[in-house]
């Protein structure tokens, strides 16, 4: 194994004064670190300029506009919060979720129960990005909890319809909006009629080009043709469990597949070259119950597809290149979180964010032996929702983390750093074997002697034959964390307690998947 040298955050330190304590630098000269630092109270998910240059940081209630044109400088240009102050159900709150398309910037909300009534989403021009200005707001009667952009059109998670729908809104520049269409997987396979919403749940949309990705839990990611937006069509959809083995699942089992692998599609991006990086979030027990990002190939998509019932044509699994593997928890040390959350393409680097560790970027030019470049972790400190390629790097909000007390112990903000060097060598990322794709399989196993973290911040989960993924074997242990309590008295399900879920922001994701729901 070559050990790699990657020098990008050496000096650019001096921003933040020296690595937070408790911060674990992933490359293997503990080198890789902040470029800079800049406090965004609420900070949740981003969404870059087209320079590059600027990023908008959801905020919890409204949104912010930063520069990272110096990366070891970033700087809040403009802040609009309140947003809808006047509205007697406002303002709108729960805002987790921001996208951008030219000079167009949408935010949403509640991403789950607010703390108001008010439900919707706002579009504002940002062609001088240091002054926002509202332009469009439509009011729904659901939750958003995440959405996307082309121009105007704008398509919002349907989060808490029953149906679990895709809506979709035109938003012009003249204040005036309109539900256009709304699609559900309920209107491909009526089956899904008999599948809790939870196990549905409508909970990412990624827009590229005349394609919609839509992240679907325990059903997997749907790709639909919206080339027409007021007609979306699907294609088929990747990953997921079978549709039959979902059909009247209830009560501990429903619970139980809502936290753990397998399942759990969350986030989704795409490559030019026809990588898919599907994050799963869970919240089960040790590194078993943490979620992956499996890597698929849908370079020709409708050429693997195969039936799996009556309008439900499905990738075979054979196009499935790897799964990239969570960190063990390690309370002890603030890794109580270590999921997979959001990830980002730029190229064939793609860049990750696994709450309390961290953050990773990975070297994906083969995508069916990943490498990787840089990671970086700091579980006392920072709990990252979100990694974006920005110019010269990339840019990572963290929801802070915490203190023992219920305070805050570090605010939330804005994380930059400087891209790992072109010719970076890289170490071989901890890769997991898939589980079985049915409700009775156990969530992946790993021995006590394969949970330690490698020192690319992954850990070694055991393969179907027993052996386990290359890991380097001269680094020092990062630390990582898990949830809680076991107990189903907290009413979070399996190893998802309270502070877990607040600590990892997940509560809103909570509320739409483990409320309560008529039995089938």
């Amino acid at each position: 194994m070559r050990r790699r040298t990657v020098l990008a955050g050496l000096g650019s330190l001096a921003a933040l004064g020296t690595v937070p304590g408790g911060a674990v630098a992933r490359s293997q000269d503990d080198a890789f670190g902040p470029a800079g630092r800049v406090a965004v109270t609420g900070a949740m998910d981003t969404a870059v300029g087209d320079d590059g240059e600027t990023v908008y940081v959801a905020a919890t209630d409204g949104f912010a506009v930063v520069d990272v044109s110096d990366l070891a400088s970033p700087t809040v240009l403009a802040e609009r919060r309140d947003i809808q102050a006047d509205h007697e159900q406002g303002p709108l709150t729960g805002v987790w979720d921001v996208e951008r398309s030219g000079s167009n910037v949408l935010v949403a909300g509640p991403a789950g129960a607010g703390e108001t009534e008010l439900r919707g989403a706002a579009l504002f021009d940002v062609s001088t990005p240091d002054a926002p200005e509202l332009v469009s707001f439509h009011e729904t009667d659901h939750a958003v909890h995440n959405v996307a952009l082309d121009g105007t059109t704008a398509y919002l998670t349907g989060s808490g319809d029953a149906r679990e729908p895709v809506v979709v809104v035109e938003m012009d520049d003249g204040g005036d909006s309109s539900a256009v269409t709304a699609w559900s997987p309920v209107d491909a396979d009526d089956r899904l009629a008999n599948v809790a919403s939870g196990l549905r749940n409508c909970h990412d949309l990624l827009l590229d080009g005349d394609r919609l990705y839509a992240s679907y839990w325990e059903t997997g990611t749907w790709v639909l043709d919206v080339s027409d937006p007021a007609s979306p069509s699907p294609v088929g959809r990747v990953g997921g469990l079978p549709i039959e083995n979902l059909t009247g699942v209830s009560g501990n089992d429903r619970r139980r597949a809502m936290f753990n692998p397998p399942g759990n599609a969350h986030n989704a991006t795409v490559n030019g070259d026809g990588v898919l990086a599907v994050s799963h979030e869970a919240f089960g027990d040790g590194v078993e119950g943490m979620g992956g990002v499996s890597l698929w190939d849908i370079s020709d998509l409708e050429a693997g597809l195969v039936e799996d019932g009556p309008g439900v044509p499905t990738l075979e699994t054979s196009r499935r290149l790897t799964v990239l593997a969570p960190s063990a928890p390690n309370p002890e040390e603030g890794l109580t979180l270590t999921t997979a959350h959001n990830c980002t393409f730029r190229g064939d680097r793609l860049y990750t964010s696994w709450y309390t560790d961290g953050v990773r970027v990975y070297d994906l030019s083969d995508p069916a032996a990943p490498g990787v470049l840089a990671g970086y972790a700091a579980p006392t400190e920072a709990s990252f929702f979100d990694a974006v390629p920005v110019s010269g790097g990339f840019a990572a909000p963290s929801m802070g983390v915490a203190g023992a007390d219920g305070e805050s112990s570090s605010p939330a903000g804005l994380y930059t750093f400087a891209s790992p060097p072109e010719d970076a060598s890289t170490d071989p990322a901890a890769t997991r074997t898939p589980v079985a794709s049915d409700l009775s399989a156990s969530p992946p196993t790993t021995s006590e002697s394969e949970s330690s973290t490698a020192g690319n911040g992954t850990t070694a989960p055991s393969s179907t034959d027993g052996s386990t993924s290359p890991t380097p074997n001269d680094a020092a242990s990062p630390p990582t964390t898990n949830g809680n309590s076991t107990e189903e008295s907290s009413g979070f399900g399996p190893g998802f307690g309270p502070l877990a879920t607040l600590a990892g922001g997940t509560l809103a994701t909570w509320r739409l998947l483990a409320a309560d729901e008529p039995e089938e």
